[in-house]
């Protein structure tokens, strides 16, 4: 990776998916919701100038979650 660039990819278990399966509700709405905001917040705690943008998402037929943390404006950037 970059400087100034991480990537977290997860392709294994995935809470979000078994809580928006066990609830009846859309996946991709947990993810928006919960996981990316919890994410971003976890960065920002280390450096308020952290952007989050998702890259790829299982949600969406991917086969992972792609979630590139980037120096930036402190955003969270959703797709």
């Amino acid at each position: 990776m970059e400087k100034d660039k991480v990537l977290l990819r997860n392709s294994g278990f995935c809470s979000l998916m078994v809580a928006s399966a066990s609830l009846n509700l859309p996946w991709h709405w947990f993810c928006e919701v919960l996981g990316w905001p919890f994410f971003h917040g976890l960065a920002s705690a280390v450096n308020p100038r952290i952007d989050l943008r998702m890259t790829s998402r299982r949600s969406k037929g991917d086969p992972y979650c792609d979630h590139l943390f980037v120096k930036g404006e402190g955003r969270l950037i959703l797709p």
